[in-house]
C-alpha cells in the first residue's frame, strides 16, 4: 500500500510538471510522433500520426475489453514511453512493422511499469509472429533502460528534462515548417498583377484572332487592318497604373510577404 501511494504521488507530480509548462497530451503525442518521423528517414511513407494511432488503438482496446478502468495515455506516461523509444528506436529501421513492433514494446513496459493494473494481456501490443522476438526486446529494454526508469519517477529535474526534449521535437518541426511557408508567400498585390496579365493576355489573343478572319474575309482587299499591337513596355506601364489604381483605393490593410 505503501508503494502504491509513493508511485501515486510521484505521477501526481509529474502531472503538475507537465501542466506548469502547458502540453496536453494529445500535443506530446504529436511531439513523439515528429521525433519517430525525423530519426526514421529510410521510412518513406511514415508519418507522425501514424504512430499516434498505435498508441491510442491500444489504449482503446484495452479499455474496451475491462483490462483497465481509465485511460493509460496521459502526458507523464508519454514522457515516460519518450524516454524509452528515443534509446531503442536507431533509425535504421526499414519497415514500419519494425518500427511499430518497437513502440509498441515500450509501451507494453511502460503499462507494465507505470500502469495501474496488476497485468496486462500481450495481444494488443504484439504486431509481429514471433513472440521469442518481442520478449527478448523487452529484457533488452529492461537491462538497458532499468536505471533510467527508476530515475525518472526518483528525480524531477530528469523527468523535466525528457519533458522539454521531447516538447522540442514538435517546435523544431513547427519552426521549420513555418519558414518554408514563409519562403513560399506571395504577396496580395502579386496576385492582382497575375490576374490582370492573365486577362489582358487572353483579350490580346481575342482581339487578334478576331483581326486575323476579318483579314481572311477580304481577300482581295490591300488595305490596312486595325489591329492595335501594344509593345510589352506600354502593356506592363498599364498593368502598374492599374495595379496602383487598385491599391490606392483599397483600406491599407493588405499585409504582403515574401516573393
Amino acid at each position: 500500500m505503501r508503494i502504491c501511494l509513493l508511485w501515486k504521488n510521484i505521477a501526481e507530480s509529474n502531472e503538475l510538471l507537465i501542466y506548469a509548462n502547458n502540453a496536453s497530451t494529445s500535443e506530446l503525442l504529436k511531439c513523439l510522433g515528429i521525433f519517430l518521423r525525423d530519426r526514421c528517414c529510410k521510412l518513406q511513407d511514415f508519418q507522425a500520426g501514424d504512430a499516434v494511432m498505435w498508441l491510442r488503438a491500444v489504449d482503446r482496446s484495452l479499455l474496451l475489453q475491462g483490462w483497465q478502468d481509465i485511460a493509460f495515455i496521459n502526458p507523464a506516461n508519454v514522457v515516460f514511453v519518450y524516454m524509452l523509444v528515443r534509446e531503442i528506436v536507431d533509425g535504421d529501421e526499414t519497415k514500419e512493422l519494425d518500427l511499430q513492433a518497437k513502440v509498441l514494446t515500450c509501451l507494453y513496459l511502460s503499462y507494465s511499469y507505470m500502469g495501474n493494473e496488476i497485468s496486462y494481456p500481450l495481444k494488443p501490443f504484439l504486431v509481429e509472429e514471433s513472440k521469442e522476438k518481442f520478449w527478448d526486446r523487452c529484457l533488452l529494454i529492461v537491462n538497458k533502460m532499468s536505471s533510467n526508469m527508476l530515475r525518472i519517477n526518483a528525480e524531477p529535474g530528469y523527468f523535466t528534462e525528457i519533458f522539454t526534449e521531447l516538447k522540442a521535437c514538435g517546435m523544431r518541426s513547427a519552426s521549420i515548417e513555418n519558414q518554408l511557408n514563409n519562403n513560399h508567400m506571395i504577396s496580395p498585390s502579386s496576385h492582382i498583377t497575375n490576374n490582370m496579365l492573365n486577362n489582358n493576355l487572353n483579350n490580346l489573343s481575342i482581339s487578334s484572332h478576331n483581326n486575323n478572319n476579318n483579314n481572311n474575309s477580304n481577300n482581295g482587299s490591300k488595305g490596312s487592318s486595325n489591329v492595335n499591337i501594344v509593345s510589352p513596355t506600354t502593356a506592363m506601364n498599364n498593368l502598374n497604373n492599374l495595379n496602383n489604381n487598385h491599391l490606392s483605393q483599397s483600406n491599407g490593410n493588405l499585409q504582403y510577404g515574401s516573393v
